[in-house]
């Protein structure tokens, strides 16, 4: 119901976080959760913190209308969130280019209505595709199935070279690709 991560940012730095799913973890503190994750890995646990940053976000499929009358909105506003691995930062960046090429059509037009700037709704859908309608189904899955079944999940991930592993963990997978691993999780 989470995940963990180390993402190495010098040679003796790292940044270090924890993310959890509320919905299936009620009851615990994110805070308590990061400190035991550092301290059970020995070469981080001898580290010193220097920043401490914390937030929530909704991990879902989004909001469906991003425009009114001059106004768009898009990234985090927008829940524009991988909800299998609750990644934002490609996404945010994605929706902005494509936010950029909607107003810069709507200045050129001196049109900033709902009509208008509508169009990136449309846009931002082929963005995704089906990708976050798969990765909400395999995230809702994932939480009821026990540790073999994690386990021959991440076994699945063999059947991947490192390139289509990447692909599937960022959340950019086809039906066909998702279909190689979710045996994995079924049976």
């Amino acid at each position: 119901a989470g995940y963990a991560w180390i993402a190495p940012t010098g040679e003796k730095e790292a940044k270090v976080g924890v993310g959890i799913i509320n919905d299936f973890v009620r009851d615990a503190n994110i805070h308590n959760l990061q400190e035991s994750f550092i301290n059970n890995i020995k070469h981080i646990s001898q580290g010193q913190t220097i920043e401490v940053h914390s937030g929530m976000l909704f991990a879902n499929r989004g909001i469906k209308k991003h425009a009114l009358d001059n106004f768009l909105t898009i990234g985090d506003a927008a829940i524009q969130v991988n909800p299998l691995v609750g990644e934002g930062i490609r996404h945010s960046l994605q929706s902005a280019e494509i936010a950029a090429e909607v107003i810069e059509h709507a200045f050129q037009s001196n049109d900033f209505s709902e009509h208008l700037l509508g169009s990136y709704n449309n846009k931002w859908k082929q963005y995704i595709g089906n990708r976050w309608k798969l990765s909400l189904l395999i995230r809702d899955h994932v939480q009821e199935v026990d540790d073999k079944k994690i386990d021959k999940f991440i076994e699945s991930f063999a059947k991947y070279s490192p390139e289509e592993a990447l692909e599937v963990i960022k959340g950019n997978f086809s039906l066909k690709s998702a279909y190689k691993i979710v045996p994995g999780l079924i049976f």
